[in-house]
């Protein structure tokens, strides 16, 4: 009778370790089969990125790049000039209007480019106004950041205005600022700009019998022009 006790005991025992070993077993492959499943995630998401990354560049690598481009712009505005002369201060405030410019602009690099603007209609109207030979002209150093086909343009610059004729001179530094967005063909050849422009004058602009003395003045233009671009092969 204890033989058969004793048995029965031993093999009660060996089932029990075989099934704990078994019940072990099978965490020991689950745990690798989850971590081999987290290792396949973590390589599909290492490639995703890395093809982001590869498109991201090929979009760089792909843009046009400009070179120089030509174009014009219009558009109008308010202005506000003070004139503080000891003969007679005065002033004026009012709504402008500016003629189609000459716009310039040459690349340097992708991104960034040089402009010049040069309003030829206005200088001629204002040198037959103001009888004497009237010159104006603006540079500014441009940012152009966005996609492909909608960048944004902002431009610091700087600016001079001259008035002359046989007997006086006169010279009037401006500060002009542009900044607004341009809309793009899908080879760069052409674009379509809209543009906020204020600026400020400070200066002395005298000739006798015209505005005479020390020059402050100002305002805010709104402008759209029209650009063609060369661009690199």
């Amino acid at each position: 009778m204890r033989y058969r006790v004793f048995c029965f005991a031993l093999v009660v025992a060996t089932s029990v370790g075989g099934i704990a070993s078994a019940e072990e077993a099978g965490e020991q492959e689950t745990a690798a089969d989850d971590s081999a499943a987290d290792d396949a995630v973590a390589a599909d998401d290492t490639a995703a990125a890395d093809e982001g990354d590869e498109g991201d560049e090929e979009d760089e690598g792909d843009e046009p790049r400009r070179s120089w481009g030509l174009g014009t712009a219009a558009g109008g505005g308010f202005t506000s000039v003070q004139v503080h002369s000891l003969l007679e201060p005065h002033g004026s405030i009012g709504a402008t209007f500016n003629f189609p410019t000459l716009e310039a602009s040459f690349f340097l690099l992708r991104h960034f480019s040089l402009e010049v603007s040069f309003p030829l209609a206005d200088v001629i109207v204002h040198s037959i106004n103001a009888e004497a030979f009237y010159f104006e002209l603006d540079a500014f150093f441009a940012v152009h950041v966005g996609n492909r086909r909608i960048k944004a343009v902002i431009s610091p610059g700087v600016g001079v205005e001259l008035l002359a004729n046989l007997d006086d001179f006169g010279a009037l530094p401006r500060i002009p600022f542009r900044i607004g967005f341009e809309l793009l063909s899908s080879r760069h050849r052409l674009a379509l700009r809209v543009l906020a422009r204020p600026f400020l004058t400070l200066g002395y602009l005298g000739i006798a019998g015209l505005d005479d003395g020390f020059t402050i003045g100002g305002g805010l233009m709104g402008e759209i022009a029209i650009m063609y671009y060369h661009v690199r092969d």
